[in-house]
């Protein structure tokens, strides 16, 4: 089964991978340094505006939600294995 998840290309940001922003979360940044916290989540959303991209994908789902709170409108965060498991069922629903 073949599911498409979206109908634009791939954009990576410029910092991705190993370059990667940590949001901190995990750690309890986001506890302990709240500023320091939204920083880090402005400049992923920064980030992400600057590709025009409409949609950004994490793999991590702390970051998500740092991602998301922060977001505008037009920008949609999901966490990866949310983002497959709606495609998966999408898929089953066009069968």
């Amino acid at each position: 089964m073949t599911v498409h998840i979206t109908t634009g290309p791939l954009v990576e940001m410029k910092r991705y991978r190993e370059q990667a922003t940590c949001c901190g979360k995990s750690a309890g940044l986001r506890l302990l340094f709240p500023q320091q916290a939204h920083k880090i989540g402005a400049e992923g959303v920064r980030h992400a505006g600057r590709t025009g991209a409409e949609m950004l994908v994490t793999a991590c789902p702390f970051y998500k939600e740092v991602l998301a709170g922060q977001a505008g409108p037009g920008l949609q965060v999901f966490d990866l294995p949310g983002l497959v498991a709606e495609a998966l069922e999408q898929g089953d629903a066009d069968r």
